[in-house]
Order: structure tokens, then C-alpha cells, then sequence
């Protein structure tokens, strides 16, 4: 890490805790779901869905980084009990080398390194985005997303609200060329290594 200084400093960094349950020998990462109420579509279930998705993702590149699973495609399976029955999704991931993927998580602690993130950026909106609108700009969606941790029904759809930060709405959203390099960076191998199931 470079300092306002210019000064390099090198930091040791642990990551700890757990994967999601795993299955297919450590090539699968299943996500249970419970939605009492709402239906399994609509633009920000969809987008709920892509952040359990993203789950999975983070055990493929960690699972990747630790050689246990390097240079194999990971799955991702979500089952989800509805008022209307079970429903469920599965997409896969292409393999990820040893390298990539500790480069990948690198950069990502690198960033959260770098200093305060006070800014209004759930990736929510950015798994609209992509689905939706992926040549648009990204400002707009986020100012939706904005309006619907704002709104008490909405905020059910987006796990963003119940983060560690308290009314993330409240903050701005990054201009669009910096949330552009921004989704680049952190969301980058999980756009180019997702293949959805249709």
C-alpha cells in the first residue's frame, strides 16, 4: 500500500471465516433462501439473488486462492422456500487460476485499505445495472436503489439496508466515472466468469 507520502507499506493480511455450504467437492456453494412474503422476480429480488450469487463467487476465488479448488468451474445453487413452493437457481462460475484469484482478493483489500468509503454504492444496483441497462450509466440506478432502501417495503429486497453502516441511502453516490472504475475493480472477474443457467 502507497501512502499520501508516497511511502510503501506492506500489510499482512488474514482472511477468516466460513464458506457457504459446500457440496461436489468443494466445486459447489449452496444458498438457502426464506421469502415469506414476496415473489421470486421482480428487478430487486432479481438483484437479491445476484448478491447471494456473489456469495458464491467469494468462496470460488477464495476456495481458488487456497488451492483447494484452483483451475475447476464452482457452482452456485439458491433454493428459496416461497409462499408458492420451492424454487431454486444455478449458475457457474469459469475456473479461476491460483493466481487470479489471490490477485483479485488483493486488490480488494488493498481498496478497503486505502481509507474511508463514504459513499452510497450497493451492489444491488450494479446487478440491475448489468442485467438491465449494461451500456447505460450507472447513476441512475443508483439513485433508484436509493429510493428503495428509502421506502419501508422496499427495503426488504435489498440486504445492502442491514449492513454494518447505518442508512447507507444517506451517503452519495460515487460520480460515474469513479463508480465505473469501481464496479471494474470489485465486480470485474464475477461479470467475466459468470455463466447463468437459462
Amino acid at each position: 500500500m502507497v501512502d499520501a507520502g508516497g511511502v510503501t507499506h506492506v500489510r499482512r493480511v488474514e482472511i477468516g471465516g466460513r464458506t457457504l455450504p459446500l457440496g461436489a467437492g468443494a466445486r459447489a456453494s449452496i444458498t438457502l433462501i426464506k421469502r415469506p412474503k414476496q415473489k421470486w422476480d421482480g428487478l430487486w429480488v432479481e438483484a437479491e439473488r445476484d448478491r447471494a450469487v456473489l456469495r458464491g463467487f467469494l468462496d470460488h476465488a477464495l476456495l481458488s486462492a487456497a488451492g483447494v479448488a484452483a483451475d475447476v468451474p464452482h457452482a452456485s445453487l439458491i433454493v428459496v422456500a416461497t409462499p408458492s413452493g420451492a424454487e431454486s437457481e444455478r449458475v457457474t462460475f469459469q475456473p479461476m487460476s491460483r493466481d487470479e484469484a489471490s490477485g483479485w482478493l488483493r486488490g480488494l483489500v488493498r481498496e478497503l485499505l486505502q481509507g474511508p468509503h463514504a459513499y452510497f454504492l450497493p451492489c444491488e444496483a450494479l446487478f440491475v445495472h448489468a442485467r438491465h441497462d449494461p451500456g447505460g450509466p450507472v447513476g441512475p440506478w443508483l439513485e433508484k436503489a436509493r429510493a428503495v432502501l428509502g421506502d419501508a417495503e422496499g427495503a426488504l429486497s435489498l440486504r445492502s439496508a442491514y449492513g454494518p453502516v447505518p442508512r447507507p441511502q444517506d451517503y452519495p453516490a460515487p460520480a460515474e466515472e469513479r463508480a465505473r472504475a469501481m464496479i471494474a475493480s470489485r465486480f470485474g472477474p464475477f461479470f467475466r466468469k459468470l455463466e447463468r443457467q437459462l
